[in-house]
């Protein structure tokens, strides 16, 4: 069988796909709701049970999803949904191995990932200056701004110029 013969059952399948979606939204308003719910139950073994048992072709369903913001937006908040009962079950886990290290760990982990600003790693970044910076900052300064606009700009000396 050709690469021709392929590729056009490949496209009728697609087509037949979004056919039928279309067709059981129409019908069945519950249908949507439904599949986004067993999404944030199951994840993506939802996604595969949905096209297995109706025989759609994957990159089908995902067109039509992502064809419409709203769609789209409720497919991403029931995955989002999802991902938030496994992070959550991590601390269930981990209370289970009897590791206080890995008790402490995995909460830490979670409010990193739930609340970054307070419990985000904090990285200090150092910055090396070579040479001599008011000499770097002039000539970055009439590289950059016209002559009209550079009267305009301060540059503050370093401490040890003061």
């Amino acid at each position: 069988m050709g690469i021709c013969c392929e590729e056009n059952k490949i496209g009728a399948l697609m087509r037949a796909t979004t056919f039928e979606i279309e067709e059981l939204v129409a019908g069945d308003g519950a249908w949507w709701p439904g599949f986004l719910g067993r999404i944030a139950e199951r994840g993506q073994e939802a996604l595969k049970a949905e096209r297995d048992e109706r025989g759609w072709a994957w990159s089908a369903l995902w067109a039509w999803i992502v064809a419409d913001v709203r769609r789209y937006e409720a497919y991403t908040q029931a995955l989002q949904a999802y991902v938030q009962d496994k992070a959550l079950e991590t601390v269930l886990i981990a209370d289970g191995s009897g590791d206080a290290d890995l008790r402490v760990g995995t909460r830490f982990k979670l409010a990193e990932r739930v609340d970054p600003v307070r419990w985000g790693s904090r990285k200090h970044h150092t910055v090396e200056v070579v040479g001599d910076l008011g000499e770097r900052l002039r000539r970055a300064r009439e590289r950059v701004l016209p002559d009209d606009v550079s009267d305009a700009v301060v540059v503050v000396p370093a401490r040890d110029e003061i």
